[in-house]
């Protein structure tokens, strides 16, 4: 696993893209990653409090919102982490919009609240 990773990283370091952006930010990734691991555990408790308590405080909803990313790894990006946070699911992502499934409140008002996506949009240097 760390093999693929870092092998992973290298090239996603080497390779400069065609179309005149810049080359993915490794190191910026890498500071994203411990943040990104704090908000799995932390949604993990939230989803492990919702699942012990009465069904009343599991309230399912989708969530549309708009968002400025536009550069498609960042949208990757974006989506990839939405979705490996427990009690969110991403949808459909676009240029335009982020379309998530969320399994309560909590969690829709954080989809709302653009965290990870201001976090993203930083990573990219946007």
């Amino acid at each position: 696993l760390v093999i693929g990773a870092a092998g992973s990283l290298l090239i996603a370091a080497g390779v400069v893209p065609r179309d005149g952006r810049r080359p993915f930010p490794v190191l910026r990734f890498l500071a994203f990653i411990p943040w990104h691991l704090w908000q799995v555990v932390l949604s993990n408790l939230r989803v492990a409090r919702t699942a012990l308590a009465p069904l009343s405080a599991i309230q399912p909803q989708f969530v549309r919102v708009s968002t400025t990313l536009r550069d498609p790894r960042a949208l990757t990006v974006l989506g990839s982490a939405i979705t490996l946070t427990p009690g969110t699911l991403t949808l459909d992502i676009s240029a335009e919009e982020v379309y998530v499934h969320a399994l309560d409140a909590a969690s829709a008002r954080d989809i709302h609240d653009r965290v990870m996506e201001r976090r993203v949009e930083r990573m990219f240097g946007a």
